[in-house]
């Protein structure tokens, strides 16, 4: 991606200046909001579609992509500083701010990137996109626990008692790199002390979670096994989605070193670093939601047949995958299973009876099942297709695996 800018090309206060005046022109009302909000303690974010922002300067659009991790952190100043401005606004204007409190941990989240092989990926990163701002699309395939993750501590030099700030290392499996030399300079003259301890008590947490999404099958060409990524997660964007969910994520590609040990080789990973999670399951053709409308089509329709029922019931199984002609007896039972039925309790043992039931269709190639199966998938808001394509003869088997952080 070329880019006749460098991100030295401007001061970082023109960074903050521009994105704090976008923001209070184009997100008025998102900021007010987050304003009144009571608990300064949390992480609260601002989504900025990217298109927003390149029609705004396309200089700062086009240097966002190629320079985020320099660039996002001034913006989350910006979003502190655009706070400060309305409020100031407010106040010269005579409108009461009680109740009214600036949020430290705003963060800006970035979403709609153009529709280019360069940002918008179907597929898994490659490394020509390392410290690049790419959106994905994939499913999730394995969430783990949200766990607290030390991103900041502090330090003092055993020389001059200086005290200043460490950030942990991400692209180092979230380790703390010891300082090498003391920052503390008074004039020409510096510290230059090597000996460090950390302040007891100084640490800051944020929410931590790891999840790994895979390649959506249904954009896989015949053949294709999908491949895997790693995404982190970080403040309010974690815990967000569940496994099976449909996502659309847009972040920073990025490689992580595995801890480095003696005699052992040396190994990293490609991971993404999210700025921004949308969940896509409502977008699916069945929906999540169910609307009066709906009831009304409903109501309608059982009325219309409330002679003859099993024609309704019919009607209903025509539109059960369009694509294969007749076998109403599969689709009745592929409606049954996708419908579910009522889980109910053992009231001398309570023990719990699932209500759901599986489904095993049995057939001779080209008979429809996979019709069927993609159908389903489409239809249910959280399912996840897979296949047999590239796995032995013992078929789909399940194993258990340590991570790294033991789960």
């Amino acid at each position: 991606m070329f880019c006749p800018y460098q991100f030295d090309s401007f001061p970082p206060s023109e960074y903050i200046s521009f994105f704090s005046s976008f923001l209070l022109s184009n997100h008025a009302p998102n900021l007010e909001a987050v304003l009144k909000e009571k608990d300064t303690t949390l992480h609260y974010s601002v989504v900025v579609p990217h298109i927003c922002i390149n029609a705004e300067d396309p200089r700062f659009g086009h240097l966002f992509l190629i320079y985020p991790t320099q660039i996002l952190p001034l913006w989350d100043e910006a979003c502190v500083d655009a706070q400060k401005q309305m409020l100031k606004k407010k106040e010269d204007e005579g409108i009461c701010i009680k109740g009214l409190t600036i949020k430290e941990q705003l963060h800006a989240r970035v979403s709609n990137l153009p529709l280019c092989q360069a940002t918008s990926k179907n597929g898994i990163p490659r490394t020509s996109d390392m410290n690049r701002f790419v959106e994905l699309r994939g499913t999730v395939i394995r969430t783990g626990m949200v766990k607290m993750l030390e991103y900041r501590r502090k330090y003092e030099c055993t020389k001059c008692h200086n005290v200043f700030d460490m950030e942990v290392e991400i692209d180092q499996m979230n380790q703390f790199s010891r300082p090498t030399s003391c920052p503390n300079s008074d004039g020409d003259e510096s510290c230059r002390g090597k000996n460090f301890k950390p302040v007891e008590g100084s640490g800051v947490c944020k929410d931590y979670q790891e999840i790994k999404i895979q390649e959506q099958v249904s954009k896989l060409g015949v053949g294709s096994i999908p491949r895997s990524l790693l995404v982190l997660l970080l403040d309010d964007i974690a815990d967000s989605c569940q496994a099976g969910d449909d996502v659309t994520i847009s972040g920073v590609v990025m490689q992580r070193w595995r801890p480095l040990r003696e005699e052992d080789r040396c190994d990293l990973e490609v991971v993404l670093l999210a700025n921004y999670l949308r969940v896509n399951n409502e977008h699916r053709g069945g929906g999540t939601t169910t609307t009066e409308e709906l009831k009304t089509e409903f109501d309608r329709h059982w009325a219309a047949h409330k002679d003859n029922p099993m024609l309704g019931r019919d009607t209903i199984l025509r539109g059960v995958c369009p694509g294969v002609h007749g076998m109403f007896m599969v689709k009745l039972a592929v409606s049954l299973s996708l419908i579910g039925g009522v889980r109910r309790i053992d009231e001398r043992s309570g023990m719990r009876m699932r209500g759901e039931s599986h489904l095993l269709l049995v057939g001779e190639p080209g008979t429809g099942k996979s019709q069927f199966l993609k159908f389903a998938t489409r239809i249910e808001s959280r399912s996840v297709l897979t296949t047999g394509v590239g796995t032995t003869s013992a078929g789909l088997t399940v194993s258990a695996v340590k991570d790294q952080g033991g789960e």
